[in-house]
């Protein structure tokens, strides 16, 4: 008995010496761009959308109008709107979260079914993936993400290399490359040549739309929900223009169904920075967050006016 216990304690020594470095390379935020969303306590605001939200909307911006606002958007594989991600969503908010501040960002991409085949939902990019599947959430170390999820060996986060990208603990993913014209100008074509595939084959869901609607239905009984669109390079808005010409009216008119604001800024398409036509460089996501921040609070000092 005294040997059965001994082998225990020595194999649980051991798993300790292995997994405390694994955990405390996961929680420094360079080995996973996921991982740290799903180990933070639920919040009262949150940032929602894709990876032009992940990296684009900076929630330090915002603190003077919520200090504990999380930026909870991953990318367009994993959190296009859905049923999946709403789910996702629903266990993050703060379940007594009354005034809490919402930013939803919206883009044609992110509504839509991407393939001929993703137009049956039960072939929904994201069904593969942890937003998916995940059964834990919100606990930290997130052991399930870790050994279901992560998709390297775990030994790899012991590895050198360059760090490009740093999940920080509010949820914000900065990206840190080079962004000289000529490199940037290479990524965007390479990134439009993606995108213009999906604009062929793709189209609108009306699952997807049907989603937004439900996400922004849920959002609003916690606090104020903003709908957001992101600013691109001039070639991504053209592209998105005639992917879907008639965006802006949806998702004005959505958002007046709910009596919310539709903030857009696609016009200032090619006057912020980006990475790769895409995604925002962190600078330019300082300013445009700053921009988001001022215009919010500008609505609720009118609102508030009105009131009085």
């Amino acid at each position: 008995m005294k040997n059965f216990a001994l082998k225990v304690i020595l194999l649980l020594g051991v798993a300790a010496i292995v997994l405390v470095p694994v955990m405390w390379k996961f929680d420094t935020g360079y080995v996973d761009p996921f991982y740290t969303r799903l180990t933070t306590a639920p919040a009262p605001s949150l940032i929602i959308g894709t990876s032009r939200a992940a990296q684009g909307l900076q929630p330090q911006a915002f603190k003077s109008l919520d200090p504990e606002m999380q930026n909870f958007a991953f990318t367009l594989s994993h959190s296009p709107f859905g049923p999946a991600y709403l789910d996702l969503i629903k266990e993050k908010v703060d379940e007594d979260a009354e005034d809490g501040l919402f930013i939803v960002a919206v883009d044609p991409w992110a509504v839509s079914s991407l393939t001929k085949e993703e137009e049956n939902t039960e072939n929904f990019r994201e069904n593969a993936s942890f937003v998916s599947k995940i059964n834990l959430e919100n606990v930290n170390p997130n052991y399930e993400y870790i050994f279901r999820f992560y998709p390297k060996p775990l030994y790899s986060v012991f590895g050198g290399g360059k760090n490009e990208m740093r999940l920080h603990k509010d949820g914000w993913l900065e990206v840190n490359i080079k962004v000289d014209s000529a490199i940037v100008k290479n990524r965007t074509t390479r990134k439009l040549k993606d995108y213009e595939a999906y604009a062929r084959e793709g189209s609108l869901s009306p699952v997807r739309l049907q989603s937004l609607s439900e996400t922004i239905n849920f959002l609003d009984k916690h606090g104020e929900v903003y709908l957001v669109r992101l600013p691109t390079s001039a070639e991504f808005a053209a592209l998105e223009r005639r992917y879907s010409p008639d965006f802006d009216i949806k998702m004005r008119t959505l958002a007046a169904s709910h009596g919310v604001h539709y903030l857009n800024y696609i016009n200032a398409s090619g006057k912020y920075q980006t990475t790769d036509g895409n995604h925002l460089y962190k600078e330019a996501g300082k300013l445009l967050s700053e921009k988001v921040a001022s215009d919010i609070l500008h609505i609720k000092k009118l609102v508030s006016a009105d009131a009085g």
